[in-house]
């Protein structure tokens, strides 16, 4: 059983709320590097993305298991708008609660925004909210400590039993960039009203298909420089990671492999949801260089 911690941070306007869900097992004793080096605006936005991407076309699918609840059903992800992907669930069949109240009114762009902090669709009673998360799993009984790191809300789970479609929003937009596959699991969340934390009872791994939405990246290392000094893991001749050094400027370490800030940022999603966000470096860090390791 997983347990979910939700934290907030605010940036610039209400679709900048993001939301950091921490694994209760992760939660205490996170002490995080104070940065070398901080940038106080706003993250940049992220550039179009170089690919076209079909309406219709599913892009990633997988299987629901029960891990505190009883669960089955087939998860299918696919591309409606560049901005907005369809996460529908076929043959599901669960015992997870679902909001007893009437129909509620529809959420709001920026409530349905990656990293929006969830909200109840009922007034009283336990409630489950559908979420993607990175980290894959081998097994249900233990979902990997990343799955917890970051979540994304994709909706409150409307009923038991049947089919549904629900909407991940914002996938054009940082931190997401046009290619959501970091997302590697979906995951039934229970909640309770007023609660802060959330269980998580049902969870499918995901087999994605996405089209490469930066075609063409290549990252080569031109070697140490002042602000970008700390070393670089290379496989067959390309960098795939970098550990960032006392003093590294986030740009600098962007300059050295030969891209801008926003690819560097595209290329690490994840820490841009949490207190890492934005264009910092932080000692001791390890960045991910490589598409395939996002």
């Amino acid at each position: 059983m997983g347990t979910l911690r939700t934290r907030t941070a605010a940036g610039t306007g209400a679709a900048a709320v993001l939301a950091a869900l921490l694994l209760a097992s992760c939660a205490g004793g996170d002490a995080r590097p104070a940065p070398s080096f901080l940038v106080h605006s706003a993250p940049p936005a992220l550039p179009a993305v170089a690919a076209t991407i079909s309406p219709g076309l599913a892009v990633a699918s997988g299987d629901l298991e029960g891990i505190d609840a009883r669960a089955s059903g087939h998860v299918e992800i696919s591309v409606e708008t560049p901005a907005r992907y369809l996460v529908r669930l076929t043959d599901l069949s669960t015992d997870a609660p679902v909001p007893a109240a009437g129909p509620t009114a529809a959420p709001t762009e920026a409530a349905t925004a990656p990293g929006a902090a969830p909200t109840s669709p009922a007034a009283r009673g336990p409630w489950t909210e559908v979420m993607l998360c990175p980290g894959a799993f081998d097994s249900v009984a233990s979902l990997p400590p990343d799955c917890g790191a970051l979540a994304v809300p994709v909706g409150a789970l409307p009923t038991e039993d049947g089919d549904v479609e629900l909407e991940l929003r914002g996938v054009d937009a940082a931190p997401i960039g046009g290619d959501p596959s970091f997302l590697r699991s979906l995951v039934f969340v229970q909640r309770e009203p007023g609660a802060e934390l959330g269980t998580v009872i049902a969870a499918a791994p995901l087999t994605w298909r996405h089209p490469d939405v930066r075609p063409g990246l290549v990252v080569a290392d031109a070697g140490p420089r002042a602000g970008a000094a700390g070393p670089a893991e290379v496989v067959d001749g390309v960098p795939v990671s970098y550990a960032v050094a006392p003093g590294d400027s986030f740009a600098a370490i962007a300059a050295r492999f030969g891209i801008d800030e926003e690819t560097l940022l595209w290329l690490n999603p994840v820490r841009t949801f949490g207190p890492d966000s934005g264009a910092n470096a932080y000692a001791d860090e390890v960045l991910n260089l490589s598409p395939d390791g996002r």
